[in-house]
C-alpha cells in the first residue's frame, strides 16, 4: 500500500468494510453463492477503480479491505457494492435468495467501516507540530515528482524481468 498519485491530489484512501445479510442468515454456505459473490465484488471493484488488498466472505457477513478513489465517499462505495451485488446475485440466484429475503433486500442496513493507513495518529500529531520548524520543512513539490516518476517506471515495466523484492 502506498500513497497514489492523481492529476491534483496525492493520498490513500484505504478501508475495511464489514457487511452482513439481512437477519443474519448464514446464506454463504452455499458454495456457489459464495463464490459467485466474490466474482461480482471483484468485478464492482474493477469497473469503480477500487483496488481490493483483501476479500473474505464468512457464512454470514463480508470482509473487505479496499482501496476507494478519493471522488468516492464512503457512503456511495457501500452503495454500490451492496447495492450491485444484490441484485446480480438476486438474478443469478432467484430461488435460493427468494427463500431467505422474500420481500427483497438482501443486504442489511448496517456496516463497519475503518479507515486504515501506514501511519499512527502519533506520527500525525508530531508531523502538524513540526510544520513550523525550519529544519523540518516537507518539500512538497519534490516529493510529486519523485512519486510520479516511481509510478511511470512502475507502468513501463512489462515484464518480471528486473524486478526487484
Amino acid at each position: 500500500m502506498e500513497l497514489k498519485v492523481f492529476n491534483h491530489a496525492v493520498g490513500q484512501n484505504s478501508y475495511h468494510f464489514v457487511w452482513c445479510p439481512r437477519f443474519r442468515h448464514k446464506i454463504f454456505k452455499h458454495e456457489d453463492l459464495k463464490f459467485a459473490c466474490k466474482n461480482i465484488l471483484h468485478a464492482i471493484c474493477q469497473k469503480h477503480s477500487f483496488e481490493i488488498f483483501e476479500l473474505e466472505i464468512g457464512v454470514d457477513h463480508i470482509h473487505l479491505f479496499v482501496d476507494i478513489t478519493p471522488n468516492v465517499a464512503i457512503s456511495k462505495a457501500f452503495q454500490l457494492l451492496k447495492g450491485i451485488s444484490s441484485r446480480m446475485l438476486f438474478k443469478s440466484f432467484p430461488d435460493l435468495l427468494h427463500n431467505y429475503f422474500w420481500k427483497g433486500g438482501m443486504w442489511s442496513r448496517g456496516k463497519f467501516f475503518r479507515s486504515v493507513g501506514n501511519v499512527t495518529s502519533d506520527v500525525i500529531r508530531n508531523y502538524i507540530n513540526q510544520q513550523n520548524d525550519p529544519k523540518c520543512q516537507f518539500n512538497f513539490k519534490a516529493y510529486i515528482r519523485k512519486a510520479r516518476l516511481n509510478q511511470k517506471l512502475m507502468k513501463a515495466q512489462k515484464s518480471l524481468q528486473g524486478f526487484c523484492a
